[in-house]
């Protein structure tokens, strides 16, 4: 790439820069814009304004200090490349000091792609101050939003259910978790490698604290109880009273538990795609009977279900349906259950066995 000058707003719309940004830059780019932001102080400050536009990102000019271990530190973690950046004990340590913390700032943001950082340096010792700030997410009745993190090339989401908050904060120099506060409903799912050691994401609710190890799961707060659906990997729990941990449990493959500050309620094996479909967009079937996807259909859609035929509610299904809103999971299940299956124009009954007003 041939290096020139760029404006900040040029910097905003580039997209090899924007790439330095969420983590998806070649090699090549890492370098170039390395040695870009090198180059002189106003293009370390063009850059900083830029990531700030981008991704919401502040730093505090610092004043100069011989102490840089947590640079270091920090570079240490992200940009591992130390031979091509040794500290100097030349008139030009301080432009390196700088360097250092330009990259190590840019290349932060590909680390984890939400969250508000803020480094101060004191005059009399160079310290790296994390400020762990609170963002706030709602949804509206029948909306749904996805937030995003990223980690390099691994990404975990949160998918917010209608009518849902969550607050949460990112923790990143001592691979500290995602702490989410959640009130509503929320589905969870982390790529394998995102965290170098689990848990990703620490989901506190009225009862408890939640703690991923690897996974996919959903958790429901409702107003006396919290419930977790576990459909890939395994999550912790902990029951928690004030500041006393009252019971400690994990929750397998497969497996639902709802609880309170004060005990478990229940325990049960479920079919966890039923709970998760809203936000996978997909319900699998391993010999599920007609009359148990019938009982998912009212509790989660509040639509009414007649089974036209009695012999077909312990009729069993296989296999997959994909859909997006209750009459394509109609038509999907149609077509995995070779019977009828159709939906009222009302919109609020749901016919298996024959078409409706056939």
């Amino acid at each position: 790439m041939e290096e020139q000058d760029y404006t900040v707003a040029e910097l905003i719309h580039n997209d090899s820069f924007r790439r330095i940004i969420d983590g998806t830059a070649s090699a090549e780019e890492k370098e170039y814009w390395n040695r870009w932001m090198e180059a002189s102080e106003v293009n370390r400050q063009k850059v900083q304004q830029a990531m700030s536009e981008i991704a919401g990102f502040k730093f505090a000019k610092s004043a100069e200090s011989d102490k840089e271990r947590q640079w270091e530190r920090l570079y240490n973690k992200t940009i591992k490349n130390k031979d091509k950046y040794k500290r100097k004990t030349s008139n030009n340590s301080a432009r390196v000091q700088w360097m250092f913390r330009a990259v190590a700032a840019v290349l932060l943001i590909a680390v984890v792609g939400i969250g508000v950082y803020y480094y101060e340096i004191s005059n009399q010792s160079t310290e790296l101050a994390q400020i762990s700030k609170l963002e706030s997410v709602s949804t509206d009745a029948g909306q749904q939003k996805i937030l995003r993190f990223t980690n390099g090339d691994k990404e975990a989401k949160i998918v917010m259910n209608g009518n849902s908050t969550i607050t949460y904060d990112v923790g990143l120099l001592e691979n500290e978790p995602i702490n989410v506060e959640l009130h509503g409903e929320a589905f969870f799912d982390v790529e394998k490698g995102f965290a170098e050691s689990p848990p990703a994401f620490s989901v506190t609710t009225p009862d408890g604290v939640i703690e991923d190890i690897g996974t996919e799961f959903m958790v429901t707060v409702d107003p006396n109880l919290s419930r977790v659906v576990l459909q890939e990997g395994m999550v912790n729990v902990r029951a928690v009273s004030g500041t006393t941990v009252v019971q400690d449990f994990d929750v397998a493959r497969g497996e639902m538990i709802e609880f309170t500050s004060q005990e478990i309620l229940t325990k049960s094996k479920v079919n966890s795609s039923f709970y998760t479909s809203w936000a996978t967009g997909q319900v699998e079937f391993d010999q599920t009977k007609i009359s148990a996807f019938a009982r998912f259909i009212e509790s989660r859609y509040g639509a009414t279900v007649k089974i036209v035929d009695p012999d077909l509610a312990d009729a069993t299904i296989d296999g997959a349906a994909y859909f997006r809103s209750l009459e394509e999971l109609a038509r999907s299940v149609s077509d995995v259950m070779e019977i009828p299956v159709f939906q009222s124009a009302s919109g609020d009954t749901i016919f298996i066995g024959r078409q409706y007003g056939g």
